[in-house]
């Protein structure tokens, strides 16, 4: 996701800063490499390194959340929140002279850049992009809630003046700027599907049970595993028939422990039969069309 925060915060300042454009925007360190590309340009540079990144820990939390994808329901915990801090420096090709200050240039602009990430605070991908769409794939996460943001903060990074050795140059002023993003977990099934249950039943009188199986499977196009809508699934032996719902999902009720034939088949594809044993030692009683 952070070539998708880079991207909203080039739109930012290309937009919200007055006279820079995507092409003075770099988010490559600002080593002795840049400098030389620097020396080649002919406007004001703008470099946004993203420096270091931890944990939010002030915004975890354990909530989950739970969906059903495909017939089958899937839980995920609520985003981990990840502060990504950015050193932004203002870089002028001019040099020195009577007539020119860079200094002053580069202030400049770092006052605008400044000014544009507090009037934009928190950061909403949706305004910032606006009147023109997200990019393709932007992820939802970062756009509800949206983005915190922290500007000069209180506690300044307290590495700058090493960071700047490590670059080989001199200490230039920077925009501190700490965005909180989330990361977001994988969607996984909340549980193990329940395929057979058992029911008991007996009464004061006559105590001994009698034990019922319902059995449940779903029905799957090969190759692909895709599910199989209405599709009809008839339990041979005691010839009764069930229609596979819209996630490709059968179930029949009220049989006994034995062994049994599945039949199942839909329109344009052939009829396929299954030999199972109730209950399956595999746990699953699927039916595959071609």
């Amino acid at each position: 996701m952070i070539d998708y925060l880079d991207g909203l915060l080039s739109q930012l300042f290309a937009t919200k800063v007055p006279g820079l454009t995507p092409a003075q925007i770099s988010f490559n360190a600002p080593d002795q490499d840049w400098r030389n590309l620097i020396n080649g340009m002919v406007a004001i540079a703008l470099n946004v390194y993203l420096v270091e990144l931890y944990q939010d820990l002030d915004r975890r939390s354990n909530e989950t959340f739970t969906s059903t994808i495909g017939g089958i329901a899937q839980r995920r915990r609520s985003p981990e929140r990840l502060r990504c801090r950015y050193l932004i420096s203002a870089w002028s090709p001019a040099k020195a002279n009577p007539l020119t200050d860079p200094a002053i240039e580069e202030a400049v602009l770092l006052y605008d850049v400044a000014q544009a990430l507090i009037d934009n605070i928190p950061l909403d991908a949706a305004a910032i992009y606006a009147p023109g769409p997200l990019p393709a794939g932007f992820p939802d996460d970062m756009l509800e809630p949206i983005l915190p943001a922290v500007v000069a903060p209180s506690e300044p990074f307290p590495k700058l003046a090493d960071f700047w050795m490590r670059m080989d140059t001199i200490w230039r002023p920077v925009v501190d700027l700490i965005v909180t993003m989330p990361v977001a977990y994988a969607e996984r099934p909340a549980g193990p599907p329940v395929t057979t249950l058992f029911s008991e039943f007996g009464t004061v009188e006559h105590p001994a049970l009698e034990e019922l199986v319902a059995i449940g499977g779903v029905v799957r196009l090969t190759p692909g595993d895709a599910p199989v809508p209405g599709a009809w699934v008839r339990l041979v032996e005691l010839n009764r028939t069930s229609t596979s719902n819209a996630a490709g999902q059968f179930i029949f009720t009220g049989i006994r422990r034995g062994s049994y034939t599945l039949e199942a088949g839909a329109v344009s594809h052939a009829t396929v039969t299954r030999s199972i044993d109730v209950p399956s030692l595999s746990g699953e009683y699927d039916l595959h069309l071609v």
